[in-house]
């Protein structure tokens, strides 16, 4: 079963490899990130071979977590040396601009092939590793295992459409999950998910989910928008994480309303660094005057009525300045982006239909008066008026988002709980 997966594995690099190298300027994956993919890692990533905490991030949404969960960790074991990797070159740029997330090393995650995953362990010499979300990589783990290394999964979970796909292999599957010795579930249906995929029971807790656990929001929530040039009088509208097909649809609702409002200001955030200059180009198509953040200046004149945010990590720190809040990635099918992140600042916030991947975020924050879901353009601009129209509305809405992250919060702390027995082999910093 591992010969055929690593087989079809091998047959996928080989296929793929020679597209991915044209493409990887455009992806921003450079010759360093495809040779640490290939697990050679730099020389100065653990000299001396001391033993340490491996987490892996698989892109922007767990580096967020591992911000999380990173310094309640070092608290605990302070001695430890801790490597982060991730797996998207947008994963690495959050995290390598991150002011919270202090690793000894930010590495991109191995290919799951026997010799990679081999020289990148002999590396780093993990004594814990720590997959956020589900990550399943049936060689690393059988080599954890066989070396004697943890391997935990941290605010697992499966969702519908996934679990569908891993049934048709559940055999290979119990045979991979063998190898984690502690699965750490986001809801009772995920842990019911994985015990069904061939997890043994005694092995998985549902801990809740690290997203209710952000940190509070920054001291310099005011000084950070003054200096991307926000007026304080100006209303600004944050459309964050955009995907393809959703500028168009934000720019719609936001030119529709801004009649209706004074000094109207849009930030628009897409998802991905090698959108960004498609970005740029639509806004220009459309005679939109707007303002670049990476560039620092104005692209159309002075007055500008878009900020396209184009660089990374920055855009939960704006939140906070927001006055109406749409997080994208959700008007089209690619799942949604975390909603939260805004909430914790006690702002209402828009999304699309699309939230298979914090459906059941969406659901609590929809439910508490929090959320709102819109299907389109007029559906979006109608739920934007509104809120900028009815003072007391606006206000329920925001204390309502924030009062769903505060009523669940504790997943963190039930997680280290968890992982204890694990970070006593780091004396003498101990729990």
């Amino acid at each position: 079963m591992y010969l055929m997966y690593d087989i079809c594995l091998y047959l996928a690099v080989l296929v793929s490899l020679p597209y991915l190298l044209l493409r990887r300027n455009a992806k921003g994956a450079t010759r360093q990130a495809w040779r640490e993919r290939f697990g050679h890692l730099p020389a100065d990533t653990n000299p001396y071979h001391l033993a340490g905490i491996w987490i892996q991030a698989v892109s922007v949404g767990e580096v967020r977590l591992a911000a999380t969960l990173l310094p309640a960790l070092r608290e605990r074991v302070a001695d430890a040396r801790f490597y982060l990797s991730t797996t998207t070159p947008t994963g690495w740029g959050v995290a390598n601009s991150s002011r919270t997330l202090q690793v000894d090393s930010l590495l991109y995650f191995p290919l799951d092939l026997p010799g990679c995953v081999r020289r990148t362990v002999h590396r780093l010499q993990p004594a814990l590793f720590i997959a956020l979300e589900t990550e399943i990589w049936p060689n690393l783990l059988r080599l954890l295992a066989r070396r004697g290394d943890p391997a935990v999964i941290v605010n697992g979970r499966i969702s519908p459409q996934a679990y569908g796909r891993y049934r048709l292999f559940r055999s290979f599957f119990r045979r991979v999950l063998a190898h984690v010795n502690l699965a750490l579930m986001q809801t009772e249906e995920d842990a019911q998910r994985i015990k069904s995929l061939g997890m043994a029971p005694e092995r998985v807790r549902v801990t809740g989910n690290l997203k209710y656990d952000l940190p509070a929001p920054p001291a310099d929530t005011d000084s950070f928008p003054a200096s991307l040039g926000i007026r304080p009088e100006e209303t600004v509208f944050i459309a964050g994480s955009t995907m393809e097909g959703e500028e168009e649809i934000v720019l719609d609702a936001f030119q529709s309303m801004a009649e209706s409002c004074q000094e109207p200001l849009l930030v628009l955030a897409p998802r991905h660094p090698q959108r960004f200059e498609q970005v740029a180009e639509l806004l220009s198509r459309r005679g939109i005057p707007y303002w670049r953040r990476s560039k620092q200046q104005a692209q159309d004149g002075p007055d500008r009525r878009v900020i396209l945010l184009d660089t990374l990590g920055e855009l939960s720190r704006l939140y906070g300045r927001g006055r109406i809040i749409f997080v994208g990635g959700s008007l089209v099918d690619r799942g949604g982006h975390n909603i939260l992140e805004p909430a914790v600042h006690g702002r209402p916030v828009l999304f699309g239909p699309h939230m298979d991947n914090f459906q059941d975020i969406a659901d609590r924050m929809i439910r508490g008066g929090g959320g709102f879901q819109v299907d389109g353009a007029a559906d979006l601009a109608r739920i934007m008026k509104r809120l900028l129209s009815d003072e007391s509305f606006y206000q329920r809405a925001g204390a309502a988002a924030r009062e769903v992250v505060e009523a669940n919060r504790g997943a963190l702390e039930r997680t280290l709980e968890h992982l204890e027995p694990y970070l006593r082999r780091f004396a003498p910093t101990q729990c």
